[in-house]
């Protein structure tokens, strides 16, 4: 596939328990416009056993669009 692809990502640690990792991202397929999206997750973890977060995606391009999605790990 052709084209300019890239990610950029910063985390940050707010407590032992809680941190925000935002993302900005971005595609070019040929002639089409740069299809951009900024991303924002925070994250708790309440034992070194269960994690959880969410993310919000949005789109920046033309059409835009959100995406929402919620996720947990579990160990053991």
């Amino acid at each position: 596939m052709s084209g300019i692809h890239f990610l950029g990502m910063a985390n940050v640690g707010l407590t032992d328990e809680i941190s925000i990792t935002a993302r900005i991202s971005g595609e070019n397929h040929s002639s089409e416009d740069m299809l951009l999206s900024v991303t924002i997750s925070p994250s708790y973890t309440k034992n070194d056993n269960w994690d959880a977060l969410l993310e919000v995606k949005q789109h920046l391009s033309e059409g835009g669009g959100t995406d929402i999605a919620v996720e947990t790990l579990m160990t053991f």
